[in-house]
């Protein structure tokens, strides 16, 4: 391969040595592919190239500038074009009102040179003093304050593309349009006829036509997959083009140089961190504090905070924060002085209305601003450095009107994927296979872990209970074995809110031996109907008092749970050569629990007492 890429570039800027291409097998994603080769061109001429070469030999072609994307748009295990190098010319034209880039130049570079200017590019990604402009534009990527109304789609004035089959075209050119009509006609006529399917859609889902559909999911941040709304934006085949290009990961083509309108940059910034009890009323305040006129509003729970709140210069409020604490920071931006007093009353107004537990103070200094700002924009690096060992950090971007964020939030806290690493955890050397015998008779072999150690223990109505802590011990594990004469039905029935209640009273600690099978169990649940039979009825109706959870009335429509539960010995070698250290005499355990027979599981929230997941363990593996 390399000797036939020679043909396109020269040698210096294929890079095909194994340690070469582990260098670009990643990028900020957690994905990891090895390219078979990665090429450093420098004009339109080589892309045309390397299209031609990729389609004749069948290898995937991947464009890459900073590879600063989390979501692994920047790695390949074919053919990777590095842009970041030879691709850094601009030119700031028209008075500052617009700025020519290659894609090769970094975003935050294009703020500095425009800052004489009083004028900035409208994408602003947290990542944007790394980021370069091939990636800002092939992701429509948008940060804290550009949203919907600033990003690169909005603000995109022209490019200079190259597509695969090697057409190159400035759109800038007064007779774009008709060089595109005219070399290009089955894409523009191709293009039209997905307007017109679009448009002439009248199959209704959800009582919405394509149409509307598209208009609507387009007016929040929508970066899944191409911005469709281009058909709905636009009438000319070429507009429509440009602007599917813009967020297409580089898979429609090639943005070898960019015109983006600029900006009024915002001399003026007011900026605050409010705390909330916890993160639905935290939530609930977004709408209000954006309608006042805020540019910036982010949400940090607690655990997000407990990431940064040891690093030099952040609030040292952050570590007396309560358990469930969440924070806004929010930020008012003005190109003018009289502005920003009137963001300063808005803020003051809305503030006023606003459920805190902690007194605000919003600042103008920059030096005050920037540690705030410090926490929120390191804060992604320092979550993911706060998980085990050996796993990965996977984010998810959801979007939703921010109207109803504060439920969409409570709905997101309760899709729960939960992995619980024990707080004491089992010897795998104690782990044995046993039978397990399931409600129809039948009986299937499987590991089961055993431990002896002081349990929260309890007997209520012939029921053995035991609490398994999770971590820190504020998540645990309530196991509840029925009597091995007892039908499941006749257990499932005795199980309701009165029965949790006294389960939970009832637990003292004992010294006992545990037998537990492996748990790998995935469940898709509405819950409503069982927290009615459990004593909930009252809160799925008009009736119900949420007043401490915001205003207005308030009640329980649907709970719909998603959970997966995976329990094993997860950590055992340590703890296990730590109790050889102990030598004490093994007294004699005062109980004996083996869950061979059909249980009840639940995972229990002592701090907040939420059941964050509970059912009926018929087999292990299910």
């Amino acid at each position: 391969m390399t000797a036939s890429l020679t043909t396109i570039l020269p040698a210096d800027r294929i890079h095909s040595r194994l340690i070469d291409r582990i260098a670009y097998a990643n990028d900020a994603s957690y994905f990891r592919l090895v390219p078979q080769a990665v090429v450093q061109p420098n004009s339109i001429g080589e892309i045309q190239s390397l299209f031609k070469f990729t389609q004749q030999n069948k290898i995937p072609m991947t464009l890459r500038a900073a590879g600063t994307s989390l979501s692994g748009q920047a790695v390949t295990d074919g053919i990777l074009v590095d842009i970041s190098k030879h691709w850094g010319e601009y030119s700031v034209e028209e008075g500052a009102g617009k700025i020519r880039f290659q894609p090769g130049i970094v975003g935050g570079f294009l703020n500095n040179v425009l800052k004489p200017h009083k004028r900035r590019i409208g994408p602003d990604p947290a990542s944007i003093d790394a980021c370069m402009m091939g990636g800002i534009l092939a992701n429509n990527s948008s940060g804290m304050c550009c949203g919907t109304t600033e990003n690169s789609y909005k603000t995109i004035h022209s490019m200079t593309f190259v597509l695969p089959n090697g057409f190159t075209l400035d759109t800038s050119r007064p007779d774009a349009h008709k060089i595109f009509e005219n070399e290009q006609p089955h894409i523009a006529r191709g293009l039209l006829e997905l307007k017109q399917r679009i448009l002439n859609s009248n199959t209704k889902y959800k009582d919405e036509t394509l149409a509307e559909k598209l208009r609507r999911r387009y007016q929040m941040k929508n970066n899944n997959g191409y911005l469709l709304n281009a058909f709905l934006d636009f009438d000319h085949p070429l507009d429509i083009l440009i602007h599917l290009l813009i967020g297409s990961e580089g898979t429609l083509g090639f943005i070898a140089e960019g015109v983006l309108d600029t900006l009024p940059d915002y001399n003026y910034k007011y900026t605050g961190q409010m705390y909330f009890k916890n993160i639905r009323d935290a939530a609930a305040a977004v709408y209000p504090i954006k309608q006042s006129g805020a540019r910036a509003v982010e949400v940090m729970d607690r655990e997000s905070l407990r990431s940064v709140e040891h690093l030099p210069g952040v609030p040292t409020i952050l570590k007396e924060l309560p358990a469930g604490a969440t924070a806004i920071l929010a930020e008012y931006q003005a190109s003018d002085s009289e502005t920003m007093l009137q963001f300063k009353k808005e803020a003051g107004r809305v503030i006023h209305e606003l459920k805190l537990i902690h007194d605000v103070e919003f600042t103008d200094d920059p030096i005050q601003q920037a540690a705030l700002w410090k926490p929120r924009k390191g804060i992604i690096a320092s979550v993911g450095a706060m998980r085990p060992r050996g796993t990965t950090s996977v984010n998810e971007d959801v979007a939703f009107p921010v109207q109803h964020l504060a439920d969409a939030v409570m709905a997101l806290v309760n899709a729960i994927y939960f992995k619980g690493a024990w707080s004491h955890p089992f010897d795998p050397r104690l782990t044995t296979p046993r039978p397990f015998h399931q409600p129809d008779g039948g009986t299937i072999a499987a590991p089961f872990m055993q431990q002896m150690r002081r349990w929260q223990y309890a007997v209520v109505d012939e029921v053995s209970l035991v609490w398994l802590p999770f971590g820190a011990g504020r998540l645990g594990m309530v196991l509840a074995l029925p009597p091995a004469a007892l039908p499941l039905a006749d257990f499932q029935a005795r199980v309701d809110a009165d029965a949790w209640a006294h389960w939970l009273d009832a637990f003292a600690e004992e010294l006992g031996t545990v037998t537990l099978p492996r748990l790998a169990v995935r469940a898709h649940v509405d819950l409503a109907a069982t927290l009615k039979q459990m004593g909930m009825a009252l809160a799925f109706t008009g009736a119900a008092d949420f007043h401490h959870m915001g205003d207005g009335p308030l009640l329980i429509s649907k709970v719909v749970h998603e959970a997966t539960l995976e329990v094993n010995e997860v950590g055992a070698e340590a703890t296990a050569a730590t109790a050889v250290v102990m030598g004490r005499s093994i007294p004699h355990p005062r109980f004996n629990l083996v869950f061979d027979r059909p249980f009840f599981c639940a995972i229990y929230d002592l701090s907040t007492t939420a059941i964050l997941f509970a059912g009926y363990i018929c087999a292990p593996d299910t």
